[in-house]
């Protein structure tokens, strides 16, 4: 429950008011837990975020640097709206509950894949080099987790 806390203080500091909802999302692989966080603002408009805790502060700190890197460049990621101060949890744009894996689940049932789950692989694709190269510019790569490079050490181990 001091999850579900943290995520009730930063919603209610950074919005304003309190959350009316605070709903535990399904797990994505990682040491993370994910909340759907919602409310109004301090307009009275509806709100609707993603809180999330996760206990390796550094990773965490590496995922709010790159978010912020990236949004700063325009790129398409959740955007970091604010965090705790020991950055143990943080509230993040909701990009809604579609995942890409989702929208092709019957291509990979099947292994066809319809045109409009090809096309949805190749924005996908089409999309990874302009991360890559304009993510690139000015990323402190210091601040990357758990590695700043991806070598042989990080491949093999």
């Amino acid at each position: 429950m001091d999850a579900e806390n943290n995520l009730y203080r930063l919603f209610e500091q950074h919005f304003g008011s309190a959350p009316s909802d605070i709903s535990k999302l399904a797990g994505a692989g990682s040491n993370r837990t994910y909340y759907r966080v919602t409310g109004t603002d301090r307009d009275g408009n509806s709100v609707s975020v993603i809180g999330t805790i996760g206990t390796d502060i550094a990773e965490n700190e590496a995922f709010i640097y790159l978010s912020r890197h990236f949004s700063s460049l325009s790129l398409p990621v959740p955007e970091v709206l604010t965090e705790t101060e020991d950055r143990s949890a943080y509230l993040q744009t909701d990009l809604g509950n579609d995942s890409l894996f989702d929208r092709i689940s019957s291509g990979r049932k099947s292994g066809e894949f319809s045109e409009k789950e090809i096309s949805l692989l190749e924005a996908t694709v089409k999309m990874l080099p302009l991360i890559q190269f304009r993510g690139d510019k000015g990323l402190d790569y210091s601040q990357c987790y758990p590695s700043c490079c991806l070598d042989d050490k990080t491949i093999n181990g």
